[in-house]
This record gives structure tokens, sequence and C-alpha cells, in this order.
């Protein structure tokens, strides 16, 4: 089985931690199949050169500069992607002879994808991560034109049932609905040494640490992660403790702002984005990982987090409930409340947990066992059609 992946959501040596999740599906994918990655990038800059990183050079992936239009560009940007595509894949195809598509993220790729399916006669399956749902079910308009578009698609894999369950209340039709769930490197997250991992890292001994991880946006709400670290300092008395922000994006400032206003600066550190094995490390050297998103797929950073033996505290929100448990692996909290998120935190620092047990935990989702689904589905689809 040949298969073309395409998604702009994998990464490039200056965007390295952009879609790592599709890069770690695709290395595992790849000792199945074989299969060649396109990855469109949202730009005007079409003199530009992408490298790939060097942990993603066997896959070859293809970079292509696509226009994209914020908001206005709901009723063309999938076209727009399709028609800077289809001239490279043709090519592509000329020389690796696809069976079958793949696509990451419903809209403009999925339904740029189900475009050059329809040309080429190839058939397609989409991924759908989490926001692509949580958003573009909910935008009239979007939602037409990719149910439209995905009307084409063999099969829509989501990564949670509670997204799935979302398609199946708008109208998608249920029986092209699959749940695969993403995985752990286990090799990179894993218990270690606390006191070693904070000294390589030049962290406190005696701090009490918590740990944000992701895109510094609206939808991941890192201010109420703030505001709880906030409530946790000032009115709960963890008076030596810091938060760390590992990401970037554009609600950095704002949370600057904040931190200044409670006077906490000096508590809070803005680490920016980091490489996997670097985020890995100050997973190991935290006491608790805080995420705090409006809405989720299932957040590979939770996973990663109780890999490395880390409990979470997390909003109970997405897909989340499937894949934790309170008794065992964290603290999820119904409310959006700085004062209740505050108080799952302090549980979790007065709460001695077994590294080991959580590791193992999170050991139930393997990268192996989502590529040996994934390629299950794909053999599946060739052979219906085959077979009709």
């Amino acid at each position: 089985m040949k298969v073309l992946y395409i998604s702009n959501l994998f990464p490039d040596e200056t965007e390295f931690s952009r879609g790592l999740f599709n890069a770690r599906f695709v290395r595992h994918f790849s000792e199945l199949c074989e299969i060649k990655v396109i990855s469109p990038r949202p730009s005007f800059l079409f003199w530009k050169k992408y490298y790939p990183c060097p942990q993603d050079v066997s896959v070859s992936p293809e970079y292509q500069a696509v226009p994209y239009v914020p908001l206005w560009g709901t009723l063309f940007n999938h076209r727009l992607m399709y028609l800077f595509l289809i001239k490279k894949i043709l090519k592509i195809k000329d020389k690796f002879k696809f069976d079958i598509i793949l696509a990451s993220w419903i809209f403009p790729d999925g339904c740029a994808a189900c475009r050059i399916g329809r040309k080429l006669n190839v058939p397609v399956v989409v991924t759908a991560l989490g926001t692509d749902i949580h958003q573009y079910a909910y935008f009239p308009l979007r939602k037409k034109i990719i149910f439209k578009e995905l009307e084409s698609a063999k099969a829509v894999v989501t990564v949670s049932r509670s997204l799935a369950k979302i398609l199946e209340g708008r109208g998608f039709p249920v029986d092209k609905l699959c749940v695969i769930y993403y995985g752990v490197e286990q090799n990179i997250f894993h218990p270690a040494d606390k006191s070693e991992t904070r000294k390589m890292l030049g962290l406190s001994q005696d701090e009490k640490i918590i740990l944000f991880v992701g895109n510094l946006l609206p939808v991941k709400d890192p201010l109420l992660t703030l505001d709880s670290f906030f409530v946790l300092e000032h009115k709960l008395g963890v008076q030596n403790s810091r938060l760390i922000f590992i990401g970037s994006g554009p609600l950095e400032k704002k949370l600057r702002n904040r931190a200044k206003l409670y006077n906490i600066t000096d508590k809070i550190v803005f680490a920016g984005k980091k490489r996997v094995e670097e985020t890995a490390k100050f997973m190991q050297a935290a006491d608790v990982l805080c995420l705090t998103s409006h809405n989720e797929g299932v957040p590979n950073v939770v996973l990663e987090a109780l890999s490395c033996g880390t409990p979470v505290v997390t909003t109970k929100v997405g897909g989340i409930p499937e894949v934790l448990s309170d008794d065992i692996t964290s603290v999820m909290v119904d409310s959006r409340s700085p004062e209740i998120i505050a108080r799952a935190i302090l549980d979790i620092l007065n709460t001695k947990y077994d590294r080991n047990v959580l590791s193992k935990y999170a050991g139930k989702y393997k990268w192996e066992q989502t590529a040996l689904e994934y390629h299950e589905l794909l053999k599946q689809v060739l052979n219906n059609i085959k077979h009709n």
C-alpha cells in the first residue's frame, strides 16, 4: 500500500513544534507501508524554502506555500489549496503511484484532499483533530462546505469519541466515522530523577513547579492557568512555587501584563517553544501539568506528562475524560473557577504519586497501535473498493 499524506500540521526546521503529533504518527506508519508527505503552508511567501527536521528526512516531506485568506476565505480556501497542490501532486504521482490519500485537519486540508481524490479517482480518508470540529461544525457556512466536500471521503477518523459525537450530532453519516487515539513516544516521555532533571534545567530543587504546555491561544486559555496560579500563591498560601509556560502565541503579552498586575512576574517563566526532548525534561521536572482549555480532542501533552510520571490538572472537556481517570491519574475540573482549579492543583501537590504507576497508565496509548489501526482502516477501504 502506498499512501499520500497531506497536512499543514507537519514540522519543519523553523517550525519544529508544528503538528509534532502528525510527524510522530507518520514515522511509525512508514514502518508499515510506503508513505509520501506533502505539507501545504498557508502563506503568500511562495519563494520561501522549507526544510524537514532531521528526524523526518526519511519520509521526504515536501512543502508547498498556498494562499489562505482568514475569515472571508471560507468560501474558497479549500479551492485555493486544491489549485496550488494539484500540480505538485500530479508530479508526485508520476513517480509515487499512491493508492490512497490520508489528510489530517478537516478544513481546508481535508476538503482540498477530497477534491484531489475526486480528480485523480483515488480514495481519501480524513482525520479530525479537535479545534477543526469544535469551531467549524458550528459555523453554518463552513460546516456546509465541509460536509459537502467530505461526502466523497471513504472515512473520517476522529481522535476522540466526543469529536465523533459532535459530527454525528451535526448530521454527518455515522457509518463513515471511526475513532483512533493518538499515542505517546515513551522512549522520550518517561519518568526520570526529578532532582537531576531540575539540576540540568537550572530549576530550584525546593519549588513547586506547575507546568503549562501548549500554544498561548484563547482556546487553550492560559490566562485561566495564570489566574489559578495567583490564587494558589496568594489565597492558598503555596508561596514557594513557580509557573512555567512552554509554547508561544498571541496571548503572551496579555499574560505578561497580568503577571505584572498580580505582582508575580518573578514567579512566571515564559520558556517559549521547546523541542520535544526539552519538553519531556520539563515534564519530568514538574510537580503537575495544568491544562485549562475550553475544548480539546485528546491533547497529547496530557498523556505525555503522565508518561513522564507527572500528574495532571485539567478542565473536563472534549475527549480528556475518555483517557483520564480521576482516582489514578489526575484531577479533572468541571468549573472554570480559578479558585477550584487552584484547589485541585493543591490537592495534587499534597498527594504522593507513584510516577511509575502514572507512566504505566499512559503506556496504553502507543503510536505503534495508532499506526496499526490506521493501516487496517486504509487496507479495509482499499479492499472494499476492490470488491465493489
